[in-house]
């Protein structure tokens, strides 16, 4: 209650007590209930002010905290589709890689076959002859990491056709050394098990052919074990 209001209502008071006519009775009771409306009207005045902030506080903590759970929402569902969004640029980015790799690989396959041609250099001709097997190989990884089947189909026909060379100018033993020396052999025959299952006659003919060169060098490979995918390995 205000301190005012309480002074003027208790000076109302004390004037009464020195009326001595009706009239004058009734007035300052008239003066005493309408300072007392005044007062209720304050009072009620100021309760509905601090119902209103309570309530003005009450709404804006919620709208507050509401907000902050929309937030949260929101910020929680940036994060999942920002790591879906790494995942899935990762995985792109990755086969883009590869892509590129194995078209290198194609065009570094085309120049070893262009000197294979020219080239009247026995020692020249045998590496170009083991680099056109390795790149045709590299060409038929990537595009399988890639997952382009075409791309892979081409690098498996590639070392077909550079093989079948190989066998048939009869430099297995010479072809075997010399792939040993820059590259390893078994790095050669260890892709083969991860050949797609439609290019199933295609590998076969690979092993035949990779098998007729181990064999002139006094080692048969075992079919099984080549073709045999261990949840360990890798594509080298």
């Amino acid at each position: 209650m205000n301190i005012d209001t309480l002074r003027h209502s208790a000076e109302i008071i004390r004037d009464t007590v020195y009326i001595k006519s009706s009239n004058e009775l009734v007035g300052a009771y008239e003066k005493l209930i309408d300072s007392q409306h005044s007062t209720y009207n304050f009072i009620i005045f100021v309760f509905l002010g601090i119902v209103g902030l309570f309530a003005g506080f009450t709404w804006f903590y919620q709208r507050r905290g509401f907000k902050k759970e929309i937030e949260n929402k929101i910020i929680e569902l940036i994060n999942v589709d920002l790591d879906s969004f790494l995942r899935n640029q990762k995985i792109e980015f990755n086969k883009e890689l590869n892509l590129q790799k194995a078209e290198s690989a194609r065009l570094f396959a085309y120049i070893n076959e262009k000197n294979l041609e020219t080239s009247k250099d026995k020692t020249e001709r045998l590496n170009s002859l083991v680099n056109l097997v390795f790149w045709w190989k590299d060409v038929m990884v990537y595009n399988k990491l890639a997952n382009n089947p075409i791309g892979e189909r081409n690098g498996v026909n590639g070392m077909i056709s550079s093989l079948e060379k190989v066998v048939k100018l009869r430099l297995e033993v010479s072809f075997y050394k010399q792939y040993n020396n820059i590259y390893m052999f078994n790095f050669l025959i260890e892709p083969l098990k991860y050949i797609n299952e439609t290019l199933t006659y295609e590998k076969n003919i690979l092993f035949e052919l990779l098998n007729k060169i181990a064999l002139k060098n006094h080692i048969e490979l075992d079919k099984e074990k080549v073709f045999t995918i261990e949840k360990s390995t890798e594509i080298k």
